[in-house]
């Protein structure tokens, strides 16, 4: 689940600013691309600053799974939307964005309570912190590499390339790689919360989420 989250997390990050210019750079000019890319970056560090007394009084469990359903209400509703829609679209970059690293941020918990249940559950005298964030990152790293791979590769057959905006393109391709570039930018969050949320579902320690979650309030 982890892994998921890093794909769309380096997804975001690493090509925020070229499918913005892609998609409504033309629309709205460069100033609210600079605009746009601000609050992409404050939102989340709100967002998270914020959340201690929901986390307090939900858990983390229940505001993980929220912020699933909430990254597959707004990816179904984009894309019934269109890529027409400009302002709905802005408003999508900075709600995916902001959901995706809030949402990783609050993921060291339930970290913390999976290595809580096992000092507990087996009596260990120290922690095994270093194996399982040693195993998070193992299975997550990939993700970092695997996402701008796979991207680039499917949108260079549409047109696309690192250095696409230098080179003059016909309207007619310009509107196939924005297409491309649309379709990656709704489906990947939606298929990834699905997954989310069927992997989340099966996640056992929610009655001590709730406990464990208190305390970091605390």
């Amino acid at each position: 689940m982890n892994f998921c989250q890093v794909f769309h997390l380096t997804f975001r990050t690493n090509f925020f600013a070229s499918f913005a210019d892609y998609l409504i750079g033309i629309d709205l000019g460069a100033s609210f691309l600079t605009y746009l890319a601000g609050m992409a970056y404050i939102i989340p560090q709100t967002i998270v600053l914020l959340s201690g007394p929901i986390l307090a009084k939900f858990g983390s469990y229940k505001l993980i799974y929220v912020s699933f359903a909430l990254k597959l209400l707004f990816a179904s509703a984009m894309y019934s939307a269109g890529r027409e829609n400009i302002a709905l679209v802005a408003v999508f970059f900075i709600v995916d964005r902001s959901l995706a690293e809030a949402t990783f941020a609050f993921f060291n918990l339930s970290l913390s309570e999976i290595i809580d249940e096992d000092c507990a559950k087996y009596k260990r005298r120290l922690p095994q912190s270093s194996m399982v964030f040693g195993m998070n990152a193992l299975f997550t790293k990939p993700a970092q590499s695997i996402a701008p791979i796979l991207t680039v590769n499917y949108l260079e057959r549409f047109g696309y390339s690192s250095g696409g905006k230098t080179r003059l393109m016909t309207w007619t391709e310009r509107d196939t790689v924005k297409d491309a570039i649309f379709h990656l930018l709704v489906i990947i969050p939606l298929v990834l919360s699905v997954i989310q949320m069927l992997l989340w579902s099966l996640y056992s320690h929610r009655s001590q989420n709730r406990k464990t979650t208190d305390v970091v309030a605390m």
